[in-house]
């Protein structure tokens, strides 16, 4: 689930925003 998740995050927002905008998914 997560993978997918992150997958998809990066796709929708590439760059340093999809790290910004969503840090606890990606720890979670």
């Amino acid at each position: 689930m997560a993978a997918e998740a992150d997958k998809q995050d990066r796709v929708q927002q590439p760059g340093l925003e999809g790290k910004k905008v969503r840090p606890l998914r990606l720890v979670a």
